[in-house]
């Protein structure tokens, strides 16, 4: 799948999840510092490039939970997909928020089921 880029944000950061015992601290900022996420509503973009690797991805620490309250405000939201439900205090979640963040003793302000951003 990684290869026709057919990977949701989900597949790639349910894979990352399955992973992540396994990464070095350098593997882990190297995942930080890498622009790997789409955004939603990318809608005329998306249709234009035509695939999914010609969309434009940004670092988690540049993007918004999926949730409706960043939407209403138009702010940019990572693009989680339509069917599969956001969960902030899952293993998912919990991983995106680790990517967020520069420092691990920043967790606390940023933690899951608050409305802070994930930077």
């Amino acid at each position: 799948m990684i290869e026709t880029g057919a990977w949701s944000t989900f597949d790639l950061v349910r894979y990352l999840v399955s992973i992540q015992a396994n990464l070095t601290p350098q593997e882990f900022e190297r995942l930080r510092q890498t622009s790997a996420f789409p955004k939603e509503d990318r809608g005329k973009e998306q249709l234009a490039a035509g695939s999914r690797w010609d969309v434009q991805r940004y670092k988690a620490e540049d993007l918004y939970e999926p949730i409706d309250i960043f939407r209403e405000l138009g702010l940019p939201t990572i693009d989680w997909g339509a069917d599969i439900q956001w969960e902030s205090t899952s293993n998912n979640g919990k991983l995106l928020f680790q990517a967020a963040v520069e420092d691990p003793n920043d967790l606390p302000i940023a933690q899951p089921g608050s409305s802070f951003h994930w930077v």
